[in-house]
C-alpha cells in the first residue's frame, strides 16, 4: 500500500532537520536568501558546498507520489554534493540500492521507502505547515546544482534534469532562472529562495 505523504514547509529551520536526522556533515545548513541582489549572492557563494563531477553523474529522480516534492528537492541537492552523505548511513544505502535504476523508478522507490516518508511526515507537522495539513498544496520546490561547470534545473515533475548552459556562479546564475520564473508570474509571490552551504556563513 503507497504511504500518504503530507505537504513540507519551505522553512531552513525544518530542513536543517532533515539533514540532521540523516546524519549529513554537520558544518552544513539550509539558509534563507532574502535577496538576489549580485553583492548578497557573492556573500553566499564564499560558504556554497557545490560539488563538481561529470554531467553525467548528476542524481535525478522523478516525483511519483504527492506532496513528496520537498524532500526530492533536498535529496536532489544533497545527493549531489556526495561529500556531505559520506556519515549517512541511510544515503549511502539509498544511493547503491537506485544507482542502476532509471529516474522514474528511483522516484517509486524513494516515494515507497519508509524510513524516508516517515522523516517527511514528521517534520510536515511542525511549523506553520500544521495549519495547512487539510488544504490543496499548489507551491513546488526545484532545486539547482552545478555539475561541470554547467547550471542543471532537478524538477521532479520534469523527464529529466534541464542543463541552463554554462555557470560561473550557482548563486548568480540561479537568481537569473528565478527572477526568469518571477516574471513569468507577476501575479505570484509565494517564492522563497533556500541555499546549502557552510554553517559559518
Amino acid at each position: 500500500m503507497s504511504i500518504r505523504w503530507r505537504p513540507l514547509e519551505s522553512d531552513p529551520e525544518i530542513m536543517n532537520k532533515y539533514l540532521a536526522a540523516l546524519k549529513v556533515q554537520e558544518n552544513s545548513s539550509f539558509q534563507d536568501i532574502f535577496c538576489l541582489d549580485n553583492d548578497v549572492l557573492e556573500l553566499y557563494s564564499q560558504f556554497m558546498t557545490n560539488e563538481e563531477c561529470k554531467m553525467n553523474n548528476i542524481f535525478f529522480m522523478k516525483q511519483t507520489i504527492e506532496n513528496a516534492c520537498g524532500s526530492i528537492a533536498i535529496l536532489h541537492a544533497l545527493m549531489n554534493n556526495e561529500n556531505l552523505i559520506n556519515n549517512s548511513e541511510t544515503l549511502q544505502k539509498f544511493k547503491k540500492s537506485v544507482d542502476d535504476l532509471n529516474f522514474h523508478d528511483r522516484g517509486e522507490q524513494f516515494g515507497n521507502t519508509r524510513e524516508f516518508a516517515d522523516l517527511h511526515n514528521n517534520l510536515s507537522i511542525q511549523g506553520s505547515s500544521i495549519d495547512h495539513l487539510n488544504e490543496d498544496v499548489y507551491l513546488h520546490f526545484v532545486c539547482f546544482v552545478q555539475k561541470n561547470n554547467h547550471l542543471f534545473e532537478l524538477d521532479g515533475r520534469l523527464p529529466g534534469p534541464i542543463d541552463h548552459g554554462p555557470c560561473k556562479n550557482l548563486l548568480k546564475d540561479t537568481s537569473k532562472q528565478v527572477k526568469m520564473m518571477i516574471s513569468e508570474n507577476p501575479g505570484e509571490v509565494e517564492f522563497s529562495l533556500i541555499v546549502l552551504c557552510n554553517k559559518e556563513s
